[in-house]
């Protein structure tokens, strides 16, 4: 296992945040958006997980938000396909794009994680930061 991979793990597994942390400030030249064997980066995986203090590090050390793995999905995908709210709120802020891969909705899949599994977070979520992207988009939970 080489040192990118077991950062993917452990981002992913959502463990060890020190460990991950003192990894990436000891080796500075580490390609922190490198792909694993999947085309994923650590965003990706920060983001499946809903590791926002992984997501935020990632992004102030200048990784790209819209990166897309080997099937062309975004880190903004995995959140909302995990139906993790706070990681999608996050990417949102941050500028996340909310374009998917052709042929599946971005709309349907955001509304599903946001409103259906979430309704305190998506009140706020689509009030301060959805509603002026989607405004007529998507209906406000009631």
């Amino acid at each position: 296992m080489y040192l990118d991979e077991s950062l993917h793990i452990n981002i992913n597994r959502a463990l060890g945040m020190d460990k991950i942390f003192h990894t990436m400030h000891d080796f500075p030249y580490l390609n922190i958006a490198g792909k694993d064997k999947m085309g994923q980066t650590l965003l990706h995986h920060a983001a499946s997980s809903g590791n926002v203090p992984a997501i935020e590090y990632l992004l102030r050390r200048g990784h790209p938000i819209d990166v897309t793995d080997y099937h062309s999905q975004t880190a903004l995908f995995y959140a909302a396909k995990s139906c993790k709210a706070d990681a999608v709120r996050v990417l949102l802020e941050h500028g996340a794009h909310l374009s998917f891969r052709e042929g599946d909705d971005a709309l349907t899949i955001i509304k599903a994680c946001l409103i259906d599994y979430e309704p305190k977070v998506s009140k706020s979520v689509i009030s301060g930061i959805v509603a002026p992207i989607l405004s007529d988009k998507i209906d406000s939970p009631s």
